[in-house]
């Protein structure tokens, strides 16, 4: 009885397994070929656009994610919805104030005025921000300056908090939105008119502009007059629920685009930043990263590989010249990354970047990883897999001199490397 049961149990846990490794890879994913993508489809409203690449590119299925660009017009409003995966926003252009409602969380703000209005945290962001949004919380954005707020989003739908497929399924609480062809309406249009006025307390006629049935703003609409009063203001005490110690209470949005944070500096070459866990703890909660990097002018980052996620690269200025080496040596991808594109590297592939020659600004760029704690090992420079070994092993490893050998591994620097008078390539 004992064995039969050790024996269902294992059947179980390998079906389980199984289940949750074919949940991010749903298909056999050869990598033999990466190219830089673009938005693929763009969806107007009132207040600005949204700009979505092709989820069923198979490099976005391979690696179990999504992405989305919005851009907000001044005074424009993001309705409030909800995803069912986590996300990570970065900020390109702009600023604004927006709200993450965190499900179960106590609304801790008090805005003073006359209606004493309480409500979960409002931020303020900027350019250079990153926001992270848990599976499931609501948000809205606000762009409370004179330009349009861009906002760069991916989305981890092979999450394991996302139980459903890979496909990204918005919930709008506002408005009505038609994001696809026949889908329009938003969580409220679905439910009986009657339903709606009950649940909610007020009159058929208020719950009719509720469910949006004669709203033709679309997803992002333009507010006549600018939301009043609407900032982190007074902190109410309360009781706890059991999650004010955790997610409610942890920050979610954090700048990175500063050189002065970054981890690594080269006054030659550029800077790199890099977000987990441990400098921002929610990340813990969407086991998601991201770092920050901007070349100089012709300098390089050192070939290296991501131990345990993929990379979404997205560039967000200048131009880069980027190759990617997948296994046996095979190179799956060669070429220009410019501010706007999506390159997607695989766990374990080389990739090495470089300013692209002619871009005078350089290259930056952010990188998302599907991790929260990602790491990665450079090939050269100092912390390399080539410095760390023997000599002896480089010698026979490559057929080099002992002096060869001894200036392969010489080379100093940590991650990024000046331009070298003598290489105009990578």
């Amino acid at each position: 009885m004992a064995n039969s049961l050790r024996l269902a149990f294992l059947v179980l846990f390998q079906s389980l397994l199984a289940l949750s490794l074919a949940h991010r890879y749903p298909t056999k994913c050869s990598f033999d070929k990466l190219v830089a993508l673009e938005p693929s489809k763009r969806v107007e409203s009132e207040g600005g656009f949204t700009e979505y690449w092709d989820s069923k590119n198979e490099q976005f299925q391979c690696v179990g994610v999504s992405a989305l660009r919005y851009s907000i017009k001044p005074k424009g409003l993001l309705l409030p919805h909800y995803i069912n995966a986590p996300r990570l926003q970065y900020v390109l252009q702009g600023t604004g104030i927006l709200e993450t409602v965190v499900p179960g969380c106590p609304e801790t703000f008090r805005e003073q005025t006359r209606h004493g209005d309480q409500h979960q945290k409002i931020h303020a962001t900027r350019e250079g921000d990153v926001i992270v949004v848990p599976t499931g919380s609501a948000q809205w954005i606000y762009n409370t300056g004179e330009t349009d707020m861009v906002i760069f989003s991916v989305i981890d739908s092979a999450n394991e908090d996302n139980q459903l497929d890979l496909k990204v399924r918005k919930f709008f609480l506002g408005g009505k939105p038609q994001e696809e062809k026949g889908e329009e309406g938003n969580m409220f249009s679905g439910l009986e008119l009657k339903t709606v006025a009950e649940s909610l307390g007020i009159d058929m006629g208020i719950a009719g502009k509720v469910q949006g049935v004669d709203d033709p703003r679309g997803s992002i609409i333009i507010v006549e007059d600018e939301l009043e009063t609407l900032s982190p203001a007074v902190e109410e005490s309360g009781n706890g629920n059991g999650l004010d110690e955790t997610l409610c209470t942890l920050r979610l949005v954090h700048q990175l685009a500063e050189s002065t944070d970054a981890d690594k500096y080269n006054p030659r070459a550029g800077f790199l930043t890099a977000l987990n866990t441990p400098n921002l703890p929610v990340l813990q909660y969407v086991q998601l990263g991201v770092d920050r990097g901007v070349l100089y002018k012709n300098a390089v980052m050192a070939p290296h590989y991501n131990l345990n996620c993929h990379a979404v690269i997205y560039g967000t200025e200048g131009r880069g010249w980027i190759e990617v080496v997948g296994e046996n040596g095979r190179k799956v991808y060669e070429g220009e990354v410019r501010e706007g594109q999506i390159l997607i590297v695989p766990q374990q592939f080389v990739v090495a970047k470089k300013a692209a020659e002619g871009s005078d600004e350089g290259f930056g760029w952010i990188a998302v990883k599907t991790s929260d704690n990602p790491m990665i090992s450079p090939l050269a420079g100092k912390l390399s897999l080539i410095r760390a070994m023997p000599l002896p092993v480089l010698m026979n490893s490559f057929r080099l001199t002992a002096e060869e050998a001894i200036n392969l591994k010489k080379r100093g620097e940590l991650t990024l490397f000046s331009p070298h008078p003598a290489h105009t390539q990578i």
